[in-house]
C-alpha cells in the first residue's frame, strides 16, 4: 500500500461486520494467546457506532479507531490496521485526524 489520502469517517450501523473483522485479524492471536480463547460476543457487542470511526486509505476501508469521551478526558480505546495495511503510516496519520476535535475542545487524551 504506498503512502496516500488516509481519511477517516464516521462509522455506521452497517460497519459493525468490518470491524468484528479487523478486530479479529489484528487481536484473535492476542486473545487467545492471553485468555486462552476467543470471545466472538464479546467482541461484537464492544461495538458503537457513535463512538467508532472508519479508517480509509484510497477509498478503501482499512481499519477503526474507537474514541470514548470520558468528560475531562478523551480515551483511545481501539486502534486497528488490518495487517496487511500495517506500517505504512496509516496509523498516525488516522490519528491525527481523529483526535483533531477532541483536542480543540480541549480535552486531554488518555
Amino acid at each position: 500500500m504506498p503512502q496516500g489520502a488516509v481519511t477517516v469517517r464516521p462509522a455506521a450501523p452497517a460497519d459493525a461486520d468490518f470491524v468484528f473483522r479487523v478486530t479479529e485479524a489484528c487481536m484473535r492471536g492476542y486473545a487467545e494467546q492471553t485468555f486462552g480463547q476467543w470471545d466472538e460476543a464479546l467482541v461484537r457487542a464492544s461495538f458503537a457506532s457513535a463512538t467508532h470511526r472508519i479508517i480509509r486509505h484510497e477509498g478503501h476501508d482499512i481499519g477503526c479507531i474507537a474514541l470514548i469521551d470520558e468528560g475531562d478526558h478523551t480515551k483511545l480505546d481501539k486502534l486497528y490496521i488490518l495487517p496487511a495495511c500495517q506500517n505504512r503510516g496509516s496509523e498516525r496519520r488516522s490519528c491525527a485526524t481523529s483526535w483533531r476535535r477532541p483536542l480543540r475542545r480541549g480535552s486531554r487524551c488518555a
